[in-house]
């Protein structure tokens, strides 16, 4: 009887024992009450931040989004549909400028994250912004609490349009767009006498805050011409002085400035966006 006794207090000892050890390992839930009296587990609120230590910017339709704060977190509003495999959030904040002097409106568009683990989670997006304006935007990703930045990264499209893809980590990819071509080239036409002198040139996915379509591309120009005529007279009208031979097909402008006549004895700067083939191998400007 002596043995039994002592056999039942080390059972009672071992239980004691065993109890705060389990409690510390699940130290990652706290107790609240519920209606009925009883305790509910919650998770302790964590974040993950994603450490920002070069500029990260995604440009899309001549909008520049330049990553400012990203951290993914389990703090999940309660009003928020529950999504019992997805209790986290992944909040990533842009500062977006509108580089043009005319609005830009992008629509139907679709916001991926793409995690390490090859794990996409999409977010619809529709957006305006007013001339040369700056705005911030959040945009926000139902996560598992185990997601990581690591591997992570983040595209913007629109439906048959070319896609814009920034990496969340690691190093920060060169801009492949805009790509510069040569400046500079001067010719006038004798009748009527207008100097053309190409300023800048590029080939782009944007072109007046618009984005190509698929396996296509935007030759933008910015081109002064100058009216050496006599004044008076009406002036001449620009947009049919511009042709774009590509491949030796011809092919007109898909945007062009608003003021497109020009005066006698003056001046204009005119910016124009062609679409071209991306597979183009030969483009010429033909004008008068």
């Amino acid at each position: 009887m002596k043995t039994e006794n002592t056999f039942v207090k080390w059972v009672v000892f071992a239980f004691v024992l065993v109890v705060p050890l389990a409690c510390k390992q699940i130290g990652s839930l706290s107790s609240n009450s519920n209606s009925n009296g009883g305790a509910t587990a919650t998770a302790t609120p964590f974040e993950r931040p994603l450490q920002l230590t070069e500029t990260r910017t995604l440009k899309y339709a001549n909008l520049q989004f330049t990553l400012t704060r990203a951290v993914i977190s389990n703090r999940v509003a309660n009003d928020q549909p529950q999504d019992n495999a997805n209790l986290a959030l992944a909040d990533l904040t842009f500062s977006v400028v509108n580089t043009l002097k005319d609005g830009v409106g992008i629509k139907s568009a679709m916001w991926q994250l793409k995690l390490g683990d090859g794990s996409v989670y999409k977010r619809p997006y529709e957006d305006n912004f007013a001339p040369r304006d700056t705005k911030e935007r959040m945009i926000s990703f139902r996560v598992p609490p185990s997601a990581e930045w690591k591997g992570a990264q983040l595209t913007l499209d629109e439906q048959d349009k070319e896609p814009a893809t920034l990496a969340l980590d690691g190093p920060a990819r060169p801009q492949q767009y805009p790509a510069k071509l040569a400046s500079g080239d001067e010719t006038t036409t004798k009748e009527p006498v207008m100097t053309y002198t190409i300023l800048g040139a590029n080939v782009d996915v944007d072109g007046a805050g618009q984005r190509a379509a698929l396996g296509k591309r935007y030759l933008n120009l910015s081109v002064r011409v100058t009216n050496k005529e006599a004044g008076g007279g009406g002036g001449a009208f620009l947009p049919e002085f511009f042709r774009l031979l590509i491949d030796g097909v011809p092919s007109t402008p898909e945007n062009m400035s608003d003021n497109n006549t020009i005066e006698g004895q003056s001046s204009q700067d005119v910016t124009l966006s062609f679409v071209i083939p991306e597979s183009a191998t030969k483009v010429e400007l033909e004008v008068g």
